[in-house]
């Protein structure tokens, strides 16, 4: 039966192309599993698919809105897709499911944190020509 597989944090470590590829399978198969979903948008978030990384934690929420997990995982992807306020939403909503969760209260903090500097601090922020003045290359 599908729904006795597990796919750890570990798994994903280890090869998350591979593990993405295993959860697509595993999705298609079933995909109600609120859990997987979450290791998927893991797996997305490992390979910088953060857009991707936000649809499945959005609907692990949807099938289970109580899953301090799905929050997390919402809530990194937010936060590397410099949506400061989003992931601020979701590192709040897990924490209120989940008060003892230390990586929803490290996640918190560090978007507060990211939210309260000035925003000249925010180096993504920031672009830098491709050439200096006058045409030279810069090395």
């Amino acid at each position: 039966m599908a729904t006795e597989r597990s796919f750890p944090d570990s798994f994903i470590d280890e090869d998350p192309q591979k593990a993405l590829e295993t959860l697509n399978e595993a999705l298609q198969e079933d995909h109600t599993q609120a859990g997987w979903l979450c290791q998927r948008a893991y797996a997305h978030t490992l390979l910088h698919n953060y857009s991707s990384a936000v649809d499945d934690a959005k609907k692990a929420q949807q099938l289970q809105p109580r899953l301090p997990l799905a929050f997390l995982r919402a809530g990194i992807a937010e936060y590397h897709l410099n949506n400061y306020e989003s992931a601020h939403a979701a590192f709040t909503q897990g924490r209120q499911l989940d008060a003892s969760d230390r990586a929803l209260g490290a996640w918190l903090q560090r978007c507060e944190d990211r939210r309260a500097a000035p925003p000249w601090t925010d180096s993504s922020r920031v672009s830098f020509p491709s050439r200096p003045p006058g045409g030279a290359v810069a090395l």
